[in-house]
């Protein structure tokens, strides 16, 4: 079966904001107006003076041009003459050593170029993998959910049953969600509800 659109709102749950205005604010009593008086030239120079205060010799602040060294390997990668599936390989190897704010951006380059014949050779063992970066671990599980269920489905399994895997548990309840049930640690009974759900027609 393919994977169905709506699954999109499992991934991101975003709580109502409410906004209330206060009732004390509304009643705080009115500042009292300024007492009136005799206006000087004298006075308003004192109350208003108008010089302004400058900064000489304030340090110049140079700022670097161009790619962040994460960028600059991404962009190596993309136009070399590999398949798809070696450029994804290539790519989330590098996760690993890459920072925190390029984990997602790489991560997302990987997924789109990975087929779903080659995803669990080359995806899945970094979304398995309880080490890998928060930022790309979520952009590979929300690709998961994207991917036809025959992809899908395993895969979500076997995260769910991946000990101390902090996705585990969204990918149990995902898993439950689209089979119908909540097998529990009942591994079986996961599968036979999978080849089921695989069975049915599109």
């Amino acid at each position: 079966m393919d994977a169905v659109p709506w699954r999109k709102q499992l991934l991101w749950l975003l709580p109502a904001l409410i906004v209330g205005l206060g009732w004390a604010l509304q009643r705080s009593p009115k500042a009292p107006p300024p007492a009136l008086g005799i206006s000087t030239p004298e006075a308003r120079a004192r109350s208003f003076p108008t010089e302004v205060a400058v900064v000489e010799n304030a340090p110049l602040v140079e700022v670097e041009a161009g790619a962040l060294p994460w960028e600059t390997q991404l962009n190596a990668i993309l136009p070399m003459q590999l398949t798809d599936a070696e450029k994804a390989r290539l790519l989330l190897q590098q996760l690993a050593s890459s920072p925190g704010e390029a984990q997602a951006s790489i991560a997302e380059a990987a997924v789109n170029l990975v087929a779903d014949d080659v995803y669990c050779a080359i995806v899945l063992p970094a979304l398995l993998n309880p080490h890998t970066h928060g930022a790309a671990a979520s952009v590979l599980f929300a690709a998961l959910l994207e991917r036809g269920d025959a992809v899908a489905l395993p895969s979500l399994l076997e995260l769910a049953q991946t000990s101390k895997h902090p996705l585990a548990p969204s990918a149990r309840e995902t898993l439950a969600l689209l089979v119908g049930a909540d097998y529990g640690a009942d591994g079986p009974a996961w599968e036979r509800a999978i080849q089921r759900q695989l069975a049915q027609p599109d």
